[in-house]
This record gives structure tokens, C-alpha cells and sequence, in this order.
């Protein structure tokens, strides 16, 4: 058909006018009995001497595909379900973080300071107790009653009453030598001073060793001394405990929990045996462990007062932090089994709730022994950059991308993904450059990127031809 063709065009100029009509009468008679589409269109083309139309599939590749798409709308419904609320959609900040090393550590009561055993001062019966097991007591608070049977406190207590007897005596003696005159009247009156002389040293090594017994000044003054009688019960109260005083912040060191009972009512005690162990948490330690290679960096994080942040398991994943604290101290030798180097840092407990049930009173606390966290030690500053929440950074292989909202259609949030580059990952936070890619005071998602990521790349919500520009 194609030789044909070019016959016809080679000799249409030979051919005259009226052998020239018959061929055209000719192929118009094939293209109705039903010549394919190809053939008419070429016999179309030869006869105007124009070409040959292309064939409309051979181009498919030739124009580019639509451009990728960046944005998408989201209502407000759909952004709750995947986390993201009004609160989440924060302008981006620019700002300092501190790269940190971080190491497992665990909280511990401080040694010599969080649990106390209560004595028993004298051998005794126990009578009355107080306090129940978990309640919170402060220092004066009665614990327990005992009922005194100690031989020497009891004889201790009667020399006491009998000195008092005599030094009385002694000082009628003196007030009556006072009125009579004659060098017998002086004498006896120097014997008098000087027996009432021993007789007060007496009286005030008895009055020590009464309240190394443990009786009070009270119980001395009031019970002995005015009303001259023995002290037959004893109250044990919660102590009076001090902290350091070089202690720049010192805990309430005054409040007590009762960790745990060791005696009962009617119970014989001796001297010296545990009423009780109380416990304060008011403040607590964490003992850090590090690897033998950080022992430089630890050195002087305590030299230098390096900040220090202790991370705790938070509700929903929300970590607990707490900033601002100090290594107070290395041990000084590697732990033999793990080979750890073991270091300690302070911290102030919460109290997380407080009840009261008649004259108890029950106080719950936020960090107790035991408790797992890590300990994060500053090591570089890096400085001018966007510091962002890690939930606000998708990645998709080797890209990271921030949502950026970018107005409104018609009810919905439009979102634009945004490509930036990560200079540091932490475990909480991500330092984004700024690079140009992103501005200042430009509002973000900071959460639920990662589910915006999958709702653009399914299609869901996405924009036709959106600007992929913020403020646009």
C-alpha cells in the first residue's frame, strides 16, 4: 500500500484531470467498505502531501509523569487519630542541645542517711505502739510506750531521789547555821558548804547519766526533781536527724516512714534492740555505671560540676526527666564481676500524693530504691540549630522530612513535607539543620510525623498540584 502511494504521488503530475477524479472516487469507495484506520490516514496523507500522523501510543513516555506530590489536607478528626492534636502544632525554634553520653544507673537509699533503726534505750516491756507499719512520722512523734524494768536505771533513778533528799537536808542545815554566831557555828557551816558542794556534782552526774538512759530533760525536771517520783514508762520517739551541713539544698530530713515493725505489745526488749527501721526518701541517690574508658569523662563531669540528667520510664511512654544534677562522687575501684566503675549523683524525691486517715498519714513517692533509669553526662554543644521532638521527623530510607502546616482547605490542614537534614539523633530529641530548608517561627507537627509520611504516600488526603513551599 505504501509503494502504491508513492506511485500515485510520483505520477499525479502526469495524470489528467479525469483520471485523477476516478482515483480519488476509488479509494474513497475503499475507505467506506471499511480500510483500517493506519491505511486511510496514509492515503489521506499522500494525497495532500502532507506525513504520516504519529502513532498516538508510541509517545506515551515521551512527556514527563505529573510531578510528585508534597502536600496533603488533613481534617482535624484524622489528625487526632494519629496523634496529633492543636498542642502538637508548634513553631519550630531555634536553639542549643547538649550532646550527652548515657549510662545505666539505678536509685538507691544513701547509706548512713535514708534508714535509721530506732533503739530500744532501756530494757523494758513494750506497752503501747502507735504508729502502724508504712506510716509517715516526723522527728518528736511518739512510736512506742515501754514499761521500765532495767535494775540500773532503776537504782540510777533512786540515787538520784536520795541525793535530792540529802542535798535538801544539807540546805535546812545551812539556813539554820546562818542565824547562830561562834567560831562552832562557822565550822559546821563549812562542813555543811562543802558536803552540799559534793552532794550538787553528785546530783548533776546522776542528771547526765539519767538521760544517757535515755529519759528526757522533762521526764528528769518534771518527774524526778519536782515530784520526786521514778519514771516507770518510757516514750521512744522518732529521732532527730541531721544532714550534711556542707549540703547546699538539704532534704526535709524530718520526715520518716515506718519501713517496718520488729516489735509487738507486751513484748520484752533489752537495750540497745531495733524498735523499728524507718526510712527517709526525701532524697535519694542514683549509683551510675560506666565503662573503665569513661572514668576521663566522669573525672570531670565532678571536677568541672558538669550537668548531669537523670531519665526515667514515664505513663505512655513519656519519659520523666529530671536536669540540673551534679556527680558527687567515683568510686574508686572497677567492680571485679562487671568491670564497671560505679558514680553517684543526688537527687530530691516528689511526693506524688498525701492522705490522711484519723492521726495517720500516709505520703507516696514518686522515685523509690530500686527503680531503673539512665544517666545522660553532657559531652558537646552544638549551637544555632533546630532542636525538634523525635516523633516530629519521618524518615523514608536515607531522607528525613518535617510536615510543615501550610493554611487551610476548605476545613482542612494542609500539610507540606519538607526535606532536612539531621545533624545529631538522641534518644528523646533530633537536631535538624538550619540550612535554608526551614525557617524560624514556622509551625510543625511535632508528633505523628512518621503516620503523616504513610498517609502522603497512600494517598490519603493528598493534594493535586500544591505548591510543595510553605506560605504559598
Amino acid at each position: 500500500m505504501g509503494k502504491l502511494i508513492e506511485r500515485l504521488k510520483a505520477g499525479s503530475e502526469r495524470l489528467t484531470t479525469g483520471v485523477w477524479v476516478a482515483v480519488v472516487l476509488l479509494l474513497a469507495a475503499v475507505v467506506v467498505i471499511g480500510a483500517n484506520e493506519e491505511w486511510r490516514s496514509g492515503l489521506l496523507a499522500a494525497l495532500v502531501g502532507g506525513e504520516s500522523p504519529e502513532d498516538p501510543q508510541a509517545d506515551d513516555g515521551a512527556e514527563d509523569a505529573p510531578e510528585e506530590q508534597h502536600a496533603l489536607a488533613l481534617a482535624d478528626r484524622a489528625l487526632l487519630n494519629i496523634g496529633i492534636s492543636d498542642d502538637q502544632i508548634q513553631p519550630i525554634k531555634l536553639g542549643d542541645y547538649e550532646k550527652t553520653t548515657s549510662f545505666p544507673a539505678m536509685i538507691m537509699e544513701r547509706p548512713g542517711r535514708s534508714i535509721v533503726k530506732v533503739p530500744a534505750p532501756a530494757t523494758g516491756v513494750v506497752t503501747h505502739v502507735y504508729r502502724e507499719q508504712g506510716v509517715t512520722v516526723e522527728a518528736g512523734q511518739r512510736l512506742f510506750e515501754l514499761g521500765l524494768n532495767h535494775e540500773e536505771l532503776i537504782r540510777d533513778q533512786a540515787e538520784y531521789l536520795a541525793t535530792l533528799q540529802k542535798l535538801a537536808t544539807v540546805e535546812n542545815d545551812l539556813a539554820r547555821l546562818a542565824s547562830l554566831p561562834g567560831g562552832l557555828a562557822d565550822m559546821e557551816k563549812r562542813e555543811r558548804g562543802f558536803e552540799k558542794a559534793q552532794l550538787d556534782a553528785t546530783l548533776k552526774a546522776l542528771r547526765q547519766v539519767l538521760v544517757m538512759h535515755g529519759l528526757t530533760e522533762e521526764q528528769v525536771d518534771e518527774t524526778l526533781t519536782r515530784k520526786q517520783q521514778l519514771v516507770k514508762t518510757f516514750t521512744v520517739s522518732v529521732p532527730e536527724v541531721t544532714d550534711d551541713e556542707s549540703r547546699t539544698a538539704p532534704a526535709p530530713q524530718s520526715v520518716f516512714e515506718i519501713q517496718e515493725l520488729l516489735v509487738a505489745k507486751g513484748q520484752q526488749v533489752s537495750t540497745g534492740a531495733p524498735l523499728c527501721v524507718i526510712s527517709n526518701h526525701a532524697r535519694l541517690q542514683i549509683e551510675g555505671h560506666a565503662f573503665e574508658h569513661d572514668t576521663e569523662l566522669l573525672l570531670e563531669a565532678v571536677e568541672n560540676n558538669g550537668s548531669v540528667v537523670a531519665v526515667f520510664e514515664g505513663h505512655n511512654g513519656h519519659p520523666h526527666v529530671i536536669s540540673g544534677l551534679q556527680v558527687r562522687n567515683v568510686a574508686s575501684s572497677l567492680d571485679v564481676e562487671s568491670r564497671t566503675l560505679s558514680f553517684y549523683v543526688e537527687f530530691p524525691n516528689e511526693s506524688l500524693s498525701e492522705r490522711k486517715e484519723g492521726n495517720q498519714r500516709f505520703v507516696n513517692w514518686r522515685f523509690k530504691p530500686g527503680q531503673r533509669c539512665r544517666l545522660e553526662i553532657s559531652t558537646e554543644t552544638i549551637r544555632g540549630q533546630f532542636v525538634v521532638p523525635m516523633e516530629a521527623v519521618a524518615h523514608d530510607g536515607a531522607e528525613a522530612y518535617l510536615f510543615v502546616r501550610n493554611g487551610f482547605k476548605e476545613d482542612k490542614k494542609v500539610w507540606l513535607r519538607t526535606p532536612v537534614r539531621v545533624l545529631h539523633r538522641g534518644l528523646n530529641e533530633i537536631v535538624v539543620a538550619n540550612d535554608g530548608a526551614i525557617y524560624a517561627g514556622t509551625e510543625i507537627a511535632t508528633a505523628g510525623a512518621g503516620q503523616l509520611l504513610i498517609a502522603l504516600g497512600s494517598g490519603s488526603g493528598k493534594l493535586q498540584n500544591a505548591c510543595p513551599c510553605p506560605d504559598h
